[in-house]
């Protein structure tokens, strides 16, 4: 009876443990989905990222900007733009984080002329959350590929953008290495009161031509600029940002190139002709 007992409590503390390994934070999850949906689709097909079912706004928009900006900057597939998709939205009067049928999103999917529609939604199980993601084929009406795993229920991202508390306990105006910033970027830098945001800026740009798309406003803020090389660093370092674009930094090598630096593997580089299109970061600091 004893030996019975002590394998039952194995076998529950086992697969209490294999659960939480299987538990994702949410851009991971993101990035997971991206690259299922990139390997699983035909190179070169035009797909739309619709939208995301959440109880937030602000959840099913990072989420739906985040997949996009992946996908984007894979170039593997040819992603329908973001005003493209706020035109069909605002005829269609639909929401990025409502709920659309299969039949409306064929028929937004033939009014886009895309291929695919990507889409998903959060399920809130308590406090533990199940995210999925799955690309449908809009002739065929049926999902070509499909993601699905447990976000992590202490995050503290995902508190914030849901709207709640964090289950950490910290001062209620702190921000911590990952959450949103008042800007709407990631936070990648605290000091005490002082801190850094970054955002992405979707397309590719020469470099003169980043530093122009970096500063421009948004979320209400007009500070926003291209990181220097050293901030460029210090991002890569923070872990906010995975991916395996090549981002231009605001520091020149000389009169025909400058810094950049890849997300695959950190790698920075002094030789960027200054021509060249490259991805695009922007960051701003601010004070709580």
């Amino acid at each position: 009876m004893k030996n019975i007992w002590f394998l039952f409590c194995v076998m529950s503390f086992m697969g209490a443990s294999l659960f939480a390994q299987q538990t994702k934070s949410l851009d991971n999850a993101i990035l997971e989905a991206g690259q299922n949906i990139e390997t699983a689709l035909p190179q070169g097909s035009k797909a739309a990222v619709l939208n995301f079912t959440s109880s937030s706004d602000r959840f099913s928009h990072y989420v739906v900007e985040e997949l996009m900006n992946y996908l984007t900057n894979r170039r593997k597939l040819d992603v329908v733009d973001r005003q493209r998709l706020d035109l069909i939205f605002n005829e269609q009067k639909f929401q990025t984080s409502g709920y659309v049928s299969d039949e409306s999103m064929q028929s937004i999917g033939n009014m886009l002329g895309a291929q695919f529609i990507v889409t998903g939604g959060l399920e809130e199980i308590g406090t533990a959350y199940r995210f999925r993601v799955y690309a449908m084929n809009v002739e065929k009406a049926v999902r070509e590929v499909s993601y699905a795993v447990d976000l992590s229920d202490s995050e503290a991202k995902i508190a914030s953008l849901l709207g709640k508390k964090s289950v950490s306990a910290q001062p209620s105006d702190a921000l911590n290495i990952g959450d949103i910033g008042p800007g709407g970027g990631l936070v990648f830098y605290k000091s005490g009161r002082s801190y850094m945001e970054v955002r992405r800026v979707p397309g590719s740009y020469n470099w003169k031509n980043a530093q122009e798309v970096a500063e421009r406003s948004s979320g209400g803020y007009s500070n926003w600029y291209l990181p220097s090389k050293d901030e460029l660093n210090l991002i890569y370092q923070s872990g906010v940002i995975r991916d395996s674009s090549n981002y231009w930094s605001s520091t020149p090598s000389g009169l025909l190139n400058a810094w950049d630096q890849r997300f695959n593997n950190g790698r920075q580089g002094s030789k960027g002709d200054k021509k060249t299109e490259r991805s695009v970061l922007a960051i701003r600091s601010f004070n709580k």
